[in-house]
């Protein structure tokens, strides 16, 4: 489980920065704890390359790094709204930061959708292939959605794996804009 905390400022109108932080419980197949505690600080920077197209999608790229380790990530998004229907896809690379030890191409595919003006459901596919795109890592799929508090949002999940990974992870978090 895990119970990120995500503050995020504006640097200018179509870039921000924010930083990632929280507590993990990770736990093996049979429902044990393996290791929990405080997660590494990520620093997270998000561009947006292009938007407000009424036929095109809004594209973004981020770019993650974390601290006490070389590792980070980079994606690309793209989002578009049909009324109250949001879809989003996003394709990305996480580098291990480590010589000689391959990082993951990561893929997903996401709906939102609006059921009230501040409570949202969502539904996501998501998968992490080698980078050599030769095998698939895991394969996941999350359901959930989100409340708009005003100050902040709060999400919360479910996530469920192939049987590469655990069965089912919850997931939960806050996000404070300033």
């Amino acid at each position: 489980m895990a119970i990120p905390i995500t503050l995020k400022h504006g640097l200018t109108e179509r870039m921000d920065i924010g930083i990632v932080f929280g507590h993990e419980t990770d736990m093996d197949g049979d429902g044990n704890t393996v290791s929990w505690g405080m997660s590494p600080l990520a620093i997270v920077m998000k561009m947006a390359l292009f938007r407000d197209s009424l036929s095109l999608p809004n594209i973004s790229l981020s770019a993650t790094a974390t601290t006490g380790n070389s590792e980070y990530g980079l994606n690309l998004i793209a989002s578009k709204a049909y009324g109250k229907l949001g879809l989003h896809g996003n394709l990305g690379y996480e580098a291990s930061g480590q010589p000689m030890v391959r990082g993951q191409v990561t893929a997903g595919l996401a709906a939102e959708y609006m059921i009230l003006k501040k409570l949202r459901v969502c539904a996501e596919l998501n998968s992490e292939l080698s980078d050599d795109l030769k095998h698939v890592d895991s394969n996941s799929g999350l359901i959930g959605g989100s409340v708009d508090l005003g100050f902040a949002t709060w999400d919360i999940g479910g996530r469920l794996f192939d049987k590469r990974g655990p069965r089912w992870q919850a997931t939960t978090g806050m996000t404070f804009v300033f």
